[in-house]
């Protein structure tokens, strides 16, 4: 496994990125970056189960299409952009690959990701949805508002360029 890229979180630059097919023909963003140790690649999946996460991963990378078939025509846009990026290594078939799993944007902090309170936030937001999805599946009217408690946590700036808002976001 020496020739590998080291698994961990990185600073990167986009190479390339261009609207592909898998093995299985099934479509995917197949993204090159370049980081200290070298180059690594990323296969992302536009499945409907992670069609929303290729969606920020792309959007880290400076996306900004209306539609998945602009990839290939904005690929130029994202060469060169700056990213963080999260190498895994992947074993396939007695094969050890690394691979990019997670795209983000420059100023990503992995620091903040795992905190505690963003944890219990999130636990919060988990009940609620349950709640909620089971009421709508019901047919069943919203019930009264309840208060809620929540922590702040400390969030990194917008990126660049993107407004709230904005319609050019593919999802």
């Amino acid at each position: 496994m020496a020739d590998l890229h080291p698994e961990g979180v990185y600073k990167a630059e986009v190479l390339a990125a261009v609207l592909g097919e898998s093995k299985t023909g099934k479509p995917q963003i197949i993204a090159d970056f370049t980081t200290e140790h070298g180059r690594v690649r990323g296969y992302f999946s536009l499945s409907e189960k992670s069609v929303e996460y290729t969606a920020e991963k792309m959007m880290a990378m400076g996306f900004r299409g209306p539609s998945w078939s602009d990839v290939n025509l904005a690929a130029y846009s994202m060469v060169g952009n700056k990213v963080t990026v999260t190498v895994q290594h992947d074993e396939w078939e007695g094969k050890f690959s690394a691979k990019v799993a997670f795209v983000n944007r420059e100023d990503y902090s992995p620091e903040l990701q795992g905190s505690e309170l963003a944890s219990a936030n999130a636990k919060k937001f988990d009940a609620i949805l349950h709640a909620v999805r089971a009421r709508v599946e019901k047919g069943e009217k919203r019930p009264p508002a309840k208060k809620v408690t929540m922590v702040a946590v400390a969030l990194p700036p917008a990126t660049p360029g993107v407004q709230e808002g904005d319609s050019s976001i593919p999802f």
